[in-house]
Order: structure tokens, then C-alpha cells, then sequence
């Protein structure tokens, strides 16, 4: 499908329906008029099960351009290869199940005609082609191209068919009688084939574009359903866990003399053993197309009716008069649904802010996507593509450190007094440690984090005991493991290129706990001895930033004073 709806912001519900109605898999959309990555727009359309690629003019009104696909679909998005002046533009490719490679090129051309079109045209064309098999160029072009009259609109034509493309749409598209919006197609082997083109000039959309629909012959991968790993913490008996995880944490307890990398591994074994017996792990297969919550039995009936009256508009007016009823009715009855539907959960989250929070997230698609690289679908490979990479980054920058240091002459030396060894926490300390901090496990931790927060009366003392065994020898084995989660730095970055990605490690509970520690036991020592740089604002308590502006403020202010 390709249409220019002139804002799809308030007309998402209706271009959605339609879409659903027809089947759509991939629509190329024209004008989004979007002002930002996620909004309530982007939110609906994934309710409808659909995902979307767009760019948008920043801090500027009008244009835009996205391609609306179904979440079954994996659609890639590709880095514009070439700067166009003269037009907007997208691209994302799909891989058939054979193997060919299909780019979805989406193309918005606004204002008066240049020259610098068809060069820049030209030149993007001939970079994709050499990185596809076919190529699917869509979009509002604003040439007329059956005016023979117009060379530089025949020239548009003209560059495109030497590329290999061909035109698809003849009739018109827009109510003056022109046919905007075009559909050129490549194929290197004709492997791809585009069918069934036709417009729909009686659609409803409240647009003075028409949307434009075609078959295109591709068998491409639809992943409907995914494997998620969970436990049923809910449903174990607690009374008898908690019986259990007490006879093992005792046992550490009472070892004085074992080595800190060993009790630690003894006690993440047994109470991975527990779990094991009382919330065994469960593999279970999820569709992974959201639908919205508020499509009920009610709605489908009406949305059939509609459908039925749809095929019958062209036949009369009173069919015309009868389509357009039921679809005001139908978008009038969506409408109502969603607010029923929303005041429900707000009234059942009550309270709780952080239901609230996720509800209003969710409607305002404010919940960060986390793409990877699509270089391969084995995420074990990934995986150690990502290790390989991290740590060739991490060598090169150690490489690149002198590993001389100044030596300084003990004349030099401050006298000062040093720390031979960490004073010992206690219960206090911990309790205290947490209460501030929280408690956040990692998924490889000693527990979830619902079983922690209930059971940690029963751990504390277990995490004394650890603690003062690592403080003492100086041992952090067995806590230092992580869970490195590679997150994109920016959105706009592509997602195949390693180094737009950043390292977040998910350390263990025990782990930060000795740090934290470890902390307060320097920041003692350097507060004591007075060897804290008062002009430090980073990793200092009760500095930062914030505090560092003011003092600036303040010296600017008194250097003011001074001169006046």
C-alpha cells in the first residue's frame, strides 16, 4: 500500500482499519507530519500489530516519511547512503525466504521541480542497485509524468527507467486528475513481480492523495511466535522454600575456613538447585504480534459488516451512503472502546504508580526498543561477535596507555597515613547499604528479585559474612560475573554496526555490595586525612554537575562584584 495521508497524525485509527481490512503487510507512507521517534500515533499503530520505520523533519512542520509493516515481518532499515537536498527518503531491506534480497526505497519529493532531483535520484538508485537483487521504490514523487510537455519531469522518467525500473501506476491519484504517487519496481532476474495495481478513489481517508494498492510476489519469513524461558514464583510453596534456603545458607554460614570463590560458588549452586526443585524453569511459545486489547467480538461484527458494504459502494449511491455510515460508526465505536478500555486500567491500577507509569508508556510508545545486528539470526554467534569485538576495543585503548608513570623522590612524597587493611562491616552497615540503594539482581544472581526482597531478613547475615571473607583476602571470584547487554547509543545509529553500540553490564547483588562497601571505607579514609580535591564534583557524594554550576555561578558573580 502506498498513500499520502497529510498527517497521519489524526487519522492513524482510520488508515490502520484500512489496512486491516485489506490484509496489508508493508504500507509506504507519504507526509507523516511525526515530530518525534515515539508518540501516541506510533503507539496505535503498534497496537494494530504493525511496527514502524520513519524519519521526520526536525523542528520543522509538514513532510515526513515511514514504512508501516507487520511485526511478523523483519524489515531492516539501511544508513541513507546518499545526501538528497530535493527529497526525503528511507530504506529498509527484506530477505525472502530464497535468499533474494529486496530493498523498500520510500520517497517524498515536496516544492517546485530542479535539476538536482534527477542527478540525486540518480545517484541513490545506483548505490542500492548494487546492494539488492530487486528494489521496490514507492512513494508521493510530485511529477507528472504523463505531461509530455515537461522535460525535467521527463527526465525524472527517464533516469529511472535507464535504472531498470518500471512504472506501475497509471491512473490517478490525487483529486486534480494527476497520478503523484508512483510505484517503480526492479528486478535483476524478474523474480519479483507487482500485481493487482489499483486506487481507490472512494476510500474515505480524508486525504486529496488516493492510496494506492499491488501485490508484490514475495515469500518472506513471517515470525509469528517466540520461546520465552520464565519460573512460577507465585504459585511455589513459600513456607517450605524459605525452610529450605535457610538449611542452605546456614551451612555457609557456619564455613569459616573455606575460600571466599568457593562458598560463593557452593551457595549459587544450591540455591539454583532450589529454584530448579520448587519453580522449575518452563519453556513457552508467544505470539509476538500485539493486537489491540480492545478489538472485541462487538467490533470484529461491525468491521465484517463494513467490509461486506465496502465491496458494494460502486454500485450505487445508497451502497456509497451505507459504507461511509458504517465506517464513521466503526471509527466512533474504536474510539469509544479504547477509552473504555483505558479507564478500566486506571481505575484497576488505582494507586500504584508504577501501573500508571507503564500504562501511560505503553500508549505513548515511550518503551525503548532494543535492536541488534541483523548479520545473523544465531544469537550465540552474536553473542560472540559482540565479546570479540568489546574486548578488541578494550585492548586497543590499554595498548595505547603508556605504562610508564612519573617517579617521584621520596622527599616528595606526602606524609600520610595509608590503609593496611578494611575495617570489617557489620549488620547495621548492610541493612543501611541496601535501604538506600535498593535491591536489583541480575538474572544470573544468588536469586529473583522477588524471592530476595522476601527472604532477606534470612540473607543478610549470610552477605556479612561474604563480605568480611572478601574484604579480608581481597577476592571478588565468582562476583565480577555480568550480563553485558549491548544497547544502541542512538536510535538513528545503525544497528549493524558494532561500534554504535555501548557495554551495560548487570552485575550480581553480592558483587556491588563489596563495592559499595569498599567505597565507604575510602571515602572514610580520604575525608579523615583530608585528601578529597575540593574542586572534584564527579564520583563524590552530595557533588555533581549541579553543584559545580553553582560554584561557577558563584565565582562569575563574585569576579563581577570585584571589577564593579
Amino acid at each position: 500500500m502506498l498513500f499520502n495521508p497529510r498527517s497521519i497524525v489524526g487519522k492513524v485509527d482510520n488508515v490502520m482499519m484500512k489496512m486491516n481490512d485489506k490484509g496489508i503487510d508493508i504500507a509506504a507512507i507519504c507526509e507523516t507530519w511525526l515530530k518525534d521517534n515515539n508518540s501516541p500515533t506510533t503507539a496505535t499503530i503498534k497496537s494494530h500489530g504493525y511496527s514502524i520505520l520513519h524519519d521526520y523533519r526536525k523542528n520543522q512542520v509538514g513532510g515526513g516519511i515511514a514504512l508501516i509493516y507487520k511485526t511478523s515481518i523483519s524489515l531492516v532499515p539501511i544508513p541513507c547512503p546518499v545526501r538528497a537536498s530535493t527529497f526525503e527518503y528511507i530504506v529498509a531491506t527484506l530477505k525472502s525466504v530464497t535468499g533474494t534480497k529486496i530493498m523498500f526505497l520510500v520517497v517524498y519529493r515536496p516544492g517546485n521541480m530542479s535539476t538536482s532531483f534527477n542527478s540525486e535520484l540518480d545517484c541513490l538508485i545506483s548505490e542500492l542497485l548494487m546492494k539488492c537483487d530487486c528494489l521496490v521504490l514507492a512513494g508521493d514523487l510530485n511529477l507528472h509524468l504523463d505531461n509530455l510537455g515537461n522535460k525535467l519531469h521527463q527526465q525524472a522518467l527517464q533516469t529511472l527507467e535507464s535504472c531498470g525500473m518500471k512504472r506501475h501506476v497509471f491512473e490517478a491519484t490525487h483529486i486534480s486528475g494527476r497520478s503523484l504517487d508512483q510505484i517503480f519496481v526492479f528486478s535483476m532476474y524478474d523474480q519479483l513481480k507487482c500485481t493487482d495495481v489499483h486506487v481507490d478513489s472512494k476510500n474515505g481517508l480524508l486525504s486529496d492523495h488516493f492510496p494506492v494498492f499491488c501485490s508484490l510476489s514475495v515469500a518472506h519469513e513471517n515470525k509469528y511466535m517466540k520461546t520465552i524461558t520464565y519460573r512460577k514464583i507465585k504459585d511455589m510453596d513459600k513456607d517450605q522454600f524459605h525452610n529450605s534456603l535457610s538449611s542452605i545458607l546456614d551451612t555457609c554460614l557456619n564455613d569459616s575456613h573455606g575460600k571466599f570463590g568457593e562458598l560463593v560458588s557452593q551457595l549459587f549452586c544450591g540455591t539454583k538447585e532450589l529454584l530448579d526443585l520448587h519453580a522449575p524453569v518452563i519453556n513457552k511459545t508467544v505470539s509476538i504480534v500485539r493486537q489491540a486489547p480492545w478489538f472485541d467480538a462487538e467490533y470484529r461484527e461491525l468491521r465484517k459488516l463494513r467490509r461486506k458494504a465496502e465491496r458494494k459502494k460502486t454500485k450505487s449511491l445508497s451502497n456509497l451512503i451505507t459504507y461511509k455510515d458504517l465506517c464513521q460508526e466503526c471509527t466512533d465505536m474504536a474510539k469509544e472502546k479504547k477509552k473504555t478500555y483505558f479507564s478500566n486500567m486506571i481505575n484497576k491500577a488505582g494507586d500504584n504508580p508504577k501501573t500508571l507509569y507503564k500504562l501511560v508508556n505503553k500508549e505513548l510508545d515511550r518503551n525503548q526498543a532494543k535492536p541488534l545486528p541483523s548479520t545473523t539470526s544465531d544469537l550465540f554467534e552474536l553473542a560472540q561477535n559482540f565479546n570479540t569485538y568489546f574486548q578488541n576495543k578494550i585492548d586497543k585503548i590499554r595498548s595505547g596507555m603508556s605504562p610508564s608513570r612519573n617517579s617521584m623522590n621520596s622527599d616528595e612524597i606526602p606524609q600520610m597515613k595509608l590503609i593496611h587493611e578494611f575495617k570489617p562491616t557489620n549488620l547495621e552497615e548492610i541493612k543501611e547499604i541496601v535501604n538506600e540503594n535498593g535491591i536489583k539482581c541480575a538474572p544470573d544472581d544468588l536469586l529473583p528479585y522477588s524471592l530476595f526482597k522476601e527472604n532477606i531478613e534470612l540473607i543478610l547475615p549470610v552477605l556479612v559474612h561474604l563480605v568480611n571473607i572478601s574484604l579480608l583476602t581481597g577476592s571478588m571470584d565468582g562476583v565480577k560475573r555480568a550480563d553485558i547487554i549491548p544497547l544502541l547509543k542512538d536510535e538513528s545509529s545503525d544497528p549493524n554496526n558494532f561500534k554504535n553500540f555501548r557495554p551495560v553490564s548487570n552485575l550480581t547483588f553480592l558483587g556491588k555490595l563489596i563495592e559499595r562497601v569498599v567505597l565507604r571505607r575510602l571515602n572514610d579514609h580520604l575525608s579523615s586525612n583530608g585528601l578529597n580535591c575540593p574542586q572534584q564534583s564527579a564520583y563524590k557524594k552530595h557533588h555533581s554537575t549541579e553543584t559545580l554550576l553553582i560554584r561557577i555561578w558563584n565565582d562569575l558573580l563574585v569576579a563581577s562584584d570585584e571589577k564593579s
